[in-house]
């Protein structure tokens, strides 16, 4: 079973969106995450997972590391991996000041599956890939301004949460 696989960067030429914070409480924006993703990208909670949990509560301030993907199909071929990435230092009170970096990415992902024996003929490969040049461009394009402007509008809500001036 083989399949073509066409992965974009929505943010390029920018690799990610980097969002520092010091204050206080900098766990809290977590606990929030899950809804503001799904809020934005408008889709369910099995779309939303968690990839890394670690937290070091070994001192005082505890160090965490938090990676959480989203999945947003937008049409049958295509979808976005959205992925967020927290790391930071929690006090033990929550009212001292720690710190928080946030990291977005996102990515465009489109699989055209050649399974079986006609798909895998150099004639239906001809075909897709004229359709892929002719029309399906084009609207791949679409899709990666559209995932550019979902992770700002999830930057700016991010920035809002922790009181952060935003970037237009």
């Amino acid at each position: 079973m083989s399949k073509w696989v066409f992965e974009d960067d929505c943010l390029a030429p920018r690799a990610r969106i980097t969002i520092e914070y010091r204050g206080k409480n900098p766990y809290d924006v977590i606990k929030r995450i899950v809804v503001i993703l799904r809020t934005i990208f408008e889709i369910g909670s099995k779309d939303v997972w968690e990839r890394d949990f670690r937290w070091d509560n070994t001192s005082e301030a505890r160090n965490f590391y938090v990676r959480i993907y989203a999945n947003r199909g937008v049409d049958s071929r295509s979808k976005w991996l959205v992925e967020t990435t927290f790391e930071g230092r929690q006090p033990s009170d929550v009212r001292r000041e720690g710190s928080l970096k946030i990291s977005l990415g996102a990515r465009l992902v489109t699989e055209f599956n050649r399974q079986n024996f006609f798909q895998n003929m150099p004639i239906y490969k001809f075909l897709l890939v004229l359709y892929r040049r002719t029309f399906y461009d084009e609207i791949r394009r679409n899709y990666l301004k559209m995932c550019r402007e979902k992770v700002d509008q999830l930057s700016n809500e991010l920035r809002s949460v922790l009181n952060i001036k935003e970037i237009k």
